[in-house]
C-alpha cells in the first residue's frame, strides 16, 4: 500500500510539474484545435469563431447571462458546442444558461492555460463532482499560450459581473442584478437596523421591506 501510496504521488507531482510548463495536453473548449505538432490554434470555421466573438461581446452589452441567452434564443442563434461525432468537431445547441455560463467563464478564451479550476467536493472521493476554486487557488495560470478571442481584463470583468449578479448580500455582499419593477431602489437599499438588503413588495403599493428576521 505504501509503494502504491509513492507511485501515485510520483505520477501527480509529474502532472503539476507538466501543467507548469504549459505541456499537459488539457481538454480543448468549442472555437480551439490542436494540431498535430502540439499547438493550439483558432477553429477554422469563420462561423464558429464570430458567434463566440458575439456571445463575449452581447454578454458585455446585456450584463447578464438570462438577458443574453433570451436574445440569442429570439433571434435563432444557436451555440457551437463540441462534437465527436460531427464534421469539424462542432455541433449547434439551443442556449441556455448552462452552455453559455461554462463558455463565457473558461479563462482559455483570452489565451490563457489554466490548471486546476475545479476541485472535487468530497475530499475522500466518494463522488465524482467538482466545483469551480476562487482564480487565486488556481495551480496554474499562464497567459498568452494561444490565440486569444478576448482579453485578459474582460475574462476579469465578465468575472466580477456574473459574481455581482447574484444577490447573496449576506454572504457575498453584492447588489445583484436589477430587476424589473418600479422600485428606483431595489438591490441597493439596506436595512437600517440589521444591515441586510431590504427586499421589495408590490401589495397595493411599492414598498421596502426587511426578512431577514424571517430567514434566521
Amino acid at each position: 500500500e505504501m509503494e502504491l501510496h509513492t507511485i501515485r504521488a510520483r505520477l501527480l507531482a509529474g502532472k503539476l510539474a507538466k501543467a507548469e510548463r504549459g505541456e499537459l495536453g488539457l481538454p480543448l473548449p468549442v472555437g480551439y484545435v490542436r494540431l498535430d505538432d502540439g499547438r493550439v490554434v483558432k477553429h477554422p470555421d469563420r462561423e464558429v469563431q464570430d458567434r463566440i466573438e458575439m456571445i463575449f461581446q452581447l454578454l458585455l452589452e446585456k450584463k447578464s447571462l438570462g438577458q443574453l441567452v433570451r436574445y440569442l434564443n429570439a433571434n435563432g442563434l444557436q451555440v457551437p458546442r463540441r462534437s465527436y461525432t460531427r464534421p469539424h468537431g462542432v455541433e449547434w445547441q439551443r442556449a441556455d444558461v448552462a452552455k453559455v455560463g461554462e463558455m463565457v467563464r473558461n479563462p482559455a478564451y483570452a489565451g490563457a492555460y489554466v490548471y486546476g479550476r475545479r476541485k472535487r467536493k468530497n475530499a475522500d472521493k466518494s463522488t465524482s463532482r467538482y466545483s469551480p476554486v476562487p482564480r487565486s487557488q488556481w495551480h496554474v495560470c499562464l497567459q498568452d499560450k494561444h490565440p486569444a478571442y478576448i482579453s485578459w481584463d474582460t475574462v476579469v470583468r465578465i468575472e466580477g459581473m456574473l459574481r455581482d449578479n447574484y444577490a447573496e448580500d449576506a454572504r457575498t455582499k453584492t447588489r445583484g442584478i436589477p430587476r424589473d419593477g418600479s422600485a428606483l431602489l431595489h438591490g441597493i437599499m439596506y436595512c437600517g437596523e440589521c444591515g441586510h438588503k431590504m427586499c421589495v413588495q408590490y401589495k397595493g403599493c411599492t414598498r421596502y421591506i426587511c426578512n431577514r428576521i424571517a430567514q434566521i
